[in-house]
């Protein structure tokens, strides 16, 4: 099988594992119901989190919620008032899956944030080939003091090389809020 035809080959079998979210409920901060959502999902499809805070806590929970196909159910990455840090949350399609240049990767998310506020916040989305990053780009970004709730919806970057993951990155350098980012889904679509 010639080079064309291997990636002809991987792009139909991506085509075939990507599914249309189930609409699902309105949980979390606002839910997520009513987004569209190719999502990264099924087989032996990984989610992984990682936590690196100071000051506060920060923790995850929940992780697979977000590879679940089920827009009313969510993932969620916790940081506590005083926390400076970084929360991570990557999803991993299954060992084969490519994603061609060109395709968008979104992740569907809110925040929740109880009074009080955030500083300097970033929300980050970055795609990764066998482990290797591929391109980042901002979701989001504040300099100086964030307060209030994000509803649920579908943010994302445009890409220009192929990846297999896609990971979502929440900074801050502390605040006085409690903060709880809620990551319903992993998608490779805008609409």
């Amino acid at each position: 099988m010639g080079l064309r035809n291997i990636n002809t080959f991987a792009m139909v079998i991506a085509s075939l594992l990507i599914s249309g979210c189930d609409g699902g409920g309105n949980s979390g901060g606002g839910g997520a119901g009513g987004i569209n959502c190719a999502a990264i999902s099924g087989g032996g499809t990984q989610a992984t989190q990682s936590v690196q805070c100071t000051g506060g806590a920060c923790s995850g929970s929940n992780k697979d919620a977000a590879i679940d196909n089920n827009l009313g159910s969510f993932a969620t990455l916790h940081l506590e008032p005083n926390a400076a840090g970084t929360v991570r949350l990557r999803a991993t399609a299954q060992d084969g899956v490519v994603y061609p240049a060109g395709t968008p990767a979104t992740v569907v998310y809110g925040i929740a944030r109880s009074a009080g506020n955030s500083l300097n916040t970033a929300e980050t989305i970055s795609t990764y080939l066998d482990g290797v990053l591929q391109e980042t780009g901002n979701a989001s970004s504040t300099n100086g003091s964030t307060s209030g709730s994000k509803p649920a919806g579908r943010r994302g970057i445009g890409t220009v090389l192929q990846f297999d993951a896609i990971e979502l990155i929440y900074a801050q350098s502390g605040g006085t809020a409690t903060v709880d980012i809620q990551v319903y889904e992993f998608c490779t679509s805008f609409n």
